[in-house]
């Protein structure tokens, strides 16, 4: 039996995992799936000073109080780059890292570099309309992939604003033992608008020597493809078992 920590991205809260939990539960496994502070059914906990110390916290802890160990962590769009932090805070807790549809940062790096030009001049706006100088209102379901009615209806009125200082936080990279933990990239191929999106992320995971899949789906594959995504994470928790 694994365990899966399941972290989401911008926007999101651990709901955004209730079409996988149950197929990764069936299958034996334990999963957690917790809501970063200030999103989801914790965005009445948001402040000014929330960002990714904050998220990292929210994780660190969680794993230490539950004594988790042998960890599979799953870090979705902004959910990897905190993944990528807790690898370099507790190595020892985890056994493999998935980067899910997402780049990875480099040590002093902040999710706000890894975005393109057009991906912050749209932050920027919708933070502006907003009338907001540190919150971004959540962008249309389009951008995640969601176009379906039904799943539209669900996903619209649990997006919550993201706070600019998570994505501006850099993170630090420094543990020498994180290099000891394998991971896998999964690529959405219509998760992005950028051409090179699928061949960037194939190429970070030959980088480093991880191992790669891909969905044909948009970014939130969790929510529009979960038994393609529920697969691949089973078929490696039977490698790492």
């Amino acid at each position: 039996m694994a365990t899966f920590l399941l972290v989401h991205g911008s926007y999101h809260g651990g709901w955004c995992w209730a079409r996988l939990r149950p197929l990764l539960r069936a299958a034996g496994h334990e999963v957690f799936s917790p809501t970063l502070t200030g999103l989801g059914d914790r965005a009445h906990l948001l402040n000014r000073m929330t960002g990714l110390q904050t998220h990292l916290k929210d994780l660190v802890r969680l794993v230490q109080f539950e004594d988790l160990t042998q960890l599979i962590l799953v870090g979705h769009s902004y959910g990897a780059v905190l993944a990528t932090a807790v690898l370099h805070q507790i190595p020892e807790r985890l056994a493999h890292v998935v980067y899910f549809d997402a780049g990875v940062p480099r040590d002093g790096q902040a999710a706000w570099d890894l975005f393109d030009e057009p991906s912050r001049a749209a932050i920027l706006e919708r933070v502006a309309a907003g009338g907001s100088d540190w919150l971004a209102p959540p962008p249309p379901c389009a951008i995640f992939g969601i176009t379906d009615p039904v799943d539209r209806a669900w996903v619209e009125p649990r997006l919550t604003p993201m706070p600019l200082r998570a994505w501006q936080e850099p993170v630090q990279l420094r543990n020498p033992r994180a290099a000891e933990v394998g991971g896998t990239v999964i690529a959405c191929s219509r998760g992005s608008n950028r051409p090179d999106h699928v061949s960037r992320l194939r190429r970070l995971a030959t980088e480093h020597g991880w191992g790669y899949a891909e969905l044909e789906s948009g970014h939130d594959a969790m929510i529009t493809h979960p038994h393609q995504l529920a697969a691949v994470l089973l078929a490696l928790a039977g490698r790492q078992s």
